[in-house]
């Protein structure tokens, strides 16, 4: 008969950087979609402004910030998109920004005519 349990200390270093990964990705796939629930589900909307394009060379993906504000206090969030030369000039544009309630710093933007540029995926949209 096959033994089909094996030990730790069986396992190659490739065996154990694969699983090591694949654990590093549910976690982080947890955690995000955690965030994007808060939003969908405690969903509050506001006003914000994109503050910077950070494009990348070589790479098809770039970065917006932007930022709200809620009771006063000023926080961040940023939003990947497929780098298209049109973003440059969105700095300083308003956008709608929905947060969750129960924690003001999870968020996620409305790019409105851009939202065909987000690559940025939510596991559950506002």
């Amino acid at each position: 008969m096959f033994k089909l349990k094996r030990s730790l200390l069986d396992l190659t270093t490739k065996e154990i950087l694969l699983r090591i990964g694949i654990l590093l990705f549910l976690v982080f796939g947890v955690f995000f979609a955690y965030k994007d629930y808060l939003v969908a589900n405690y969903r509050k909307e506001t006003t914000g402004e994109i503050i910077e394009y950070i494009p990348k060379k070589g790479n098809v993906s770039c970065r917006l910030r932007y930022k709200y504000i809620v009771n006063n206090k000023v926080y961040y969030g940023e939003v990947y998109v497929y780098c298209r030369g049109v973003f440059w000039k969105s700095v300083g544009d308003k956008i709608t920004v929905y947060y969750s309630s129960k924690k003001t710093k999870y968020s996620q933007v409305d790019l409105r005519n851009y939202e065909e540029y987000r690559k940025t995926i939510y596991f559950f949209k506002y």
